[in-house]
């Protein structure tokens, strides 16, 4: 392993260290009610199906945030058929992040 390689693996776990600690030290319930998801999705009008689709991928990542949250969202926000297309395609989009 030369020394770029482990320079990004130390970045990396650095960044890992940091999100796990502002996870730990906010209280995500509040943040991920479905009702405050719902109202994020409406603020953003247009721009909601990438912005959602890029949550769920973060949340596929950083494994401490829960999806099951964001997946009922999804449902009720963009209707069952629409709100199950972003809800896999942003899992899918963080399972190629993480690989």
């Amino acid at each position: 392993m030369n020394l770029s390689h482990l320079l990004k693996l130390c970045g990396f776990l650095a960044f890992l260290w940091v999100a796990f600690l502002l996870l730990q030290s906010t209280d995500l319930g509040f943040y991920l009610s479905q009702d405050r998801i719902i109202n994020f999705l409406e603020f953003l009008g247009p721009f909601a199906p990438v912005v959602f689709t890029l949550l769920m991928a973060v949340a596929v990542v950083i494994s401490p945030i829960p999806s099951l949250p964001l997946d009922f969202a999804a449902g009720v926000f963009f209707g069952p058929f629409l709100g199950t297309l972003y809800a896999v395609s942003g899992a899918e989009l963080g399972q190629f992040a993480v690989s």
